[in-house]
């Protein structure tokens, strides 16, 4: 019985932003010697954009489908996503397709836990964020966490758990998102009201990707680091994704560990 772990990561677009990945699958294959790694990406955009570039990639469907074709009977899928939502759903979707299949018959694949799956692991993910945070940040600066945010779905509330669990650990450090109930508006306010002069911007994502170097540290007037500016806030973006912390792999890989057997 062969055993091996597929990852699947929404993907990016952003060269830089790959090295992150490209760090996980060495410490994952460090970690776990004895296992096949493989990636996936859950989106199509993305896969279609690297296409383009002649860098080839797969659907979590596709992966699990090599993995069976090449003698993989015990599969371990491991969400790189924060929360259980539209991706984290797109994953059990597709792992449950291919389940059905007949060449899957023999085949056992199991999804793992996403980063944010119970409040122990939440703690543990509000430390790992702010013991990376950026060594010359100052008392009075706010630590301002951008997250990706799933208005539309009901596991945006762990984000407005997580929010809360960092303020308890450190009162001028804020978490806000691009597409949640958590806002940009929400954070300035807060900052401001905290009496913070200047805030370090940082992605609660994965990668540094696109929303991180747009939406998070972009020049347009919309951008996180415009909007604070305007607010008489001086930011600082750190473009640097969660997979860079080492705390914060270990989370995931405590997930893989549950489930790789």
């Amino acid at each position: 019985m062969n055993d091996a772990i597929l990852i699947a990561a929404f993907g990016t677009t952003v060269a830089t932003a790959r090295e992150a990945y490209l760090l996980f699958d060495r410490t994952a294959k460090e970690r776990f010697k004895d296992k096949e790694i493989r990636w996936a990406y859950t989106s199509l955009r993305v896969r279609e954009k690297l296409a383009r570039q002649d860098i080839h990639s797969k659907s979590v469907y596709e992966a699990l489908t090599g993995l069976a074709k090449d003698g993989y009977r015990r599969i371990a899928v491991l969400p790189l996503q924060v929360i259980p939502g539209v991706e984290y759903d797109l994953i059990v979707k597709e792992t449950s397709d291919f389940l059905s299949t007949d060449e899957a018959e023999d085949i056992c694949a199991v999804v793992g836990k996403p980063l944010l799956s119970d409040p122990e692991d939440m703690r543990r993910v509000a430390r790992a964020l702010l013991d990376n945070a950026p060594e010359k940040r100052e008392e009075s600066d706010a630590l301002v966490f951008m997250g990706h945010g799933s208005a539309h779905h009901e596991s945006d509330f762990f984000y407005t758990a997580l929010a809360a669990i960092l303020r308890g650990f450190d009162e001028r450090a804020f978490l806000g998102t691009v597409e949640g109930e958590l806002t940009l508006d929400d954070v300035v306010g807060q900052c401001k009201e905290a009496g913070c002069g200047k805030a370090w911007l940082i992605p609660f994502m994965a990668v540094a990707g696109d929303h991180a170097v747009n939406d998070m540290a972009g020049d347009d007037d919309d951008s996180w680091k415009s909007v604070f500016g305007r607010a008489g806030v001086k930011a600082e973006p750190v473009l640097r994704g969660i997979l860079n912390y080492a705390g914060i792999r270990d989370v995931w890989f405590d997930h893989l560990e549950q489930i790789k057997e």
